[in-house]
């Protein structure tokens, strides 16, 4: 098994290591099949590099063989949309290709905007499989707008690794059916194996299909997944189907009105599941073939929050009171993470009958039960009915316009109701996130905004920083790449305080530690700071997607007032941010240099 905390030390390491791993940069002028043509000519011997705002139409699926494609958009910000590929359609039927990307091989993509829809609208079905074994896929702040109608990212080769890191995720699935859409599917042949790490981080997921994240029903073993610090808004159904692993870290997430189509109880048990154990909750875990208890697997689960809108909580009590006057039509609830005995009964099921039918309940470890067989299997700090507030009154309007199409789908799929009962499943109403309304352009930039205000979830971290994609807060993000190796390893040794709260690490809110001035700063700037007593002083500069581009001391310092001055050198205008930490005290703040 992999060490965790190597790969929390290293994973930009590995990202930087991707996109230099190449010989020669070979920038593709913009056009209809330029980058298919380029990549068939020099495949895995350059590193393509499209221009931001530029339009790259493909001929053909990107595909590669046994060599690394390395597609690199130029830098990007809220001014300048990011290199546009759009996959294109087969002459001979007139339909879009069926996969985005045929990948046989190591694949890295950095700053792009991938469009599974051809320029009649139409939307292909998957856009990434991996069918090569043991090889790695980065995608980083990249955005995928539409994903596609049935599969995002298929990993079918076993052993491979997926660094998913920065990214924007819209519309997934078909706006007719409650039973489309997986994101992450994690090998479906049997004579695969698992995926060796898959690590999701700081993303956003907005309008998704009806699985998260698919597994084999018990058939692999994965290694390591982390999926840490995303934001989760609308989606159909399940979160994580039948994905086992020897570390798992669920940690840090927002989920907004996540699970939408309430679940039927004559479903139970799921494909995969318990019979004796047949109540299913949102995560699914269970023992290995042959596994030793007790086991020495992780399951971590903590600080995440899940928020239903009371239209989702209305529609279950409106189902529920329907089978309580016709025994036709079955009971529905929506899921917890995990039935702990004490959830919200308005999420349709008796907490405590819910608790004694969840397999996942009694093996993990939480606030009312203790599993000795799985000690490292942690479940809380879950917070549940806290609206996030969101910036961008789109989200609610989107959400509104969920609850009435979950109404309809879910009266048909779950209750059996006659389909002429409700308008056709093509007068759905529209929950898709696509500010154009036309999933052929892309015109609008910004995509959305996933900001919000709530002071709770802004600090409802294991770090006490904002739950969801810290891409929205570039101020915490900076503290989070600042101190993620600590908080990392604060996780793996099973601590479920608050990371700072019990002499681990520090505090680090921001706090008065310096000014630095001008600010905005043209050629150079100087950074104020007072020390009490002596201490060591670190301050760095770091970019807007966290990472640090110049260290400007790394010193002891003696007690007094302190000045430090230092030349932009060869960065560019834009935002940055400078940390200082002084001890054990952390304080980041923005900077600005201008042209």
């Amino acid at each position: 098994m992999r060490n965790f905390y190597r790969f929390s030390m290293v994973i930009l390491g590995l990202l930087a290591v991707n996109f230099v791993s190449a010989q020669e940069v070979l920038v593709v002028p913009q056009g209809n099949g330029t980058l298919n043509d380029a990549i068939a000519e020099h495949q895995g011997n350059k590193i393509y590099k499209l221009e931001a705002g530029g339009w790259y139409g493909l001929t053909a699926p990107l595909e590669n063989n046994d060599f690394h494609l390395q597609i690199i958009g130029e830098e990007y910000d809220d001014s300048q949309i990011p290199a546009t590929v759009q996959t294109g359609f087969n002459a001979a039927d007139n339909l879009p290709f069926h996969v985005m990307f045929n990948a046989n091989g190591e694949v890295t993509c950095k700053n792009i905007y991938f469009m599974n829809a051809d320029i009649n609208g139409s939307i292909g079905n998957y856009f990434f499989v991996q069918n090569k074994e043991g090889v790695s896929s980065t995608f980083d702040r990249c955005v995928i707008d539409p994903v596609g109608l049935a599969v995002g990212w298929q990993l079918g080769g076993g052993n491979n690794d997926i660094f998913f890191t920065n990214n924007i995720v819209a519309r997934h699935g078909v706006l007719t059916s409650a039973n489309d859409g997986f994101t992450f599917v994690i090998t479906l042949d049997g004579s695969a194996g698992g995926a060796d790490t898959v690590w999701i981080e700081n993303n956003t997921f907005v309008s998704t299909g009806m699985t998260w994240m698919s597994g084999s029903f018990g058939t692999q073993v994965n290694n390591l997944i982390m999926v840490n610090h995303n934001t989760f808004i609308m989606h159909k159904s399940q979160l994580d189907w039948t994905v086992l692993e020897e570390e798992f870290y669920m940690t840090n997430n927002l989920f907004f009105h996540f699970m939408s189509s309430p679940y039927a109880y004559v479903w139970q048990p799921m494909p995969g599941g318990d019979a004796g154990m047949p109540k299913p909750a949102l995560i699914y875990a269970d023992t290995i073939a042959g596994e030793t208890l007790p086991t020495d697997r992780i399951n971590y689960w903590q600080y995440n929050s899940m928020y239903y809108p009371q239209g989702s909580i209305d529609l279950v009590a409106e189902m529920n009171d329907s089978a309580a006057a016709n025994a036709a039509y079955p009971k529905v609830n929506l899921h917890p993470f995990v039935w702990d005995g004490l959830t919200d009964a308005n999420l349709g099921a008796d907490p405590a009958e819910a608790f004694a039918a969840c397999r996942e309940a009694v093996l993990f470890n939480h606030s009312n039960n203790t599993n000795t067989d799985f000690p490292l299997w942690q479940l809380g700090n879950s917070t549940y009915g806290q609206d996030p507030l969101f910036t961008d009154s789109r989200i609610y309007d989107l959400s509104d316009s969920l609850v009435i199409w979950a109404r309809y789908a879910q009266m048909i799929h779950a209750q059996t109701m006659p389909p002429d009962w409700f308008p056709l499943a093509g007068e759905w109403p529209d929950w898709h996130w696509d500010p154009d309304r036309d999933p052929s352009i892309n015109d609008t930039w910004p995509l959305i905004d996933a900001t919000y205000t709530d002071a709770a979830t802004l600090t409802g971290s294991v770090a006490r920083l904002p739950l969801g994609d810290l891409n929205w807060y570039p101020e915490k993000m900076a503290i989070w790449e600042q101190n993620k190796d600590a908080i990392f390893q604060h996780m793996k040794d099973g601590n479920t305080e608050k990371w700072g709260s019990i002499g681990v690490g520090p505090a680090i809110e921001a706090g008065t530690l310096s000014r630095v001035y001008p600010n905005p700063m043209s050629t150079s700037a100087t950074v104020e700071f007072t020390l009490d007593s002596p201490a060591h002083v670190e301050i760095a500069i770091i970019n807007s997607i966290g990472q640090e581009v110049m260290r400007v001391i790394n010193e002891e310092r003696a007690s007094g007032t302190h000045s430090v001055t230092f030349d932009r050198g060869d960065l560019n205008h834009g935002l940055y941010f400078y940390n200082i930490r002084v001890g054990n005290q952390s304080e980041t703040q923005k900077l600005m240099i201008l042209k």
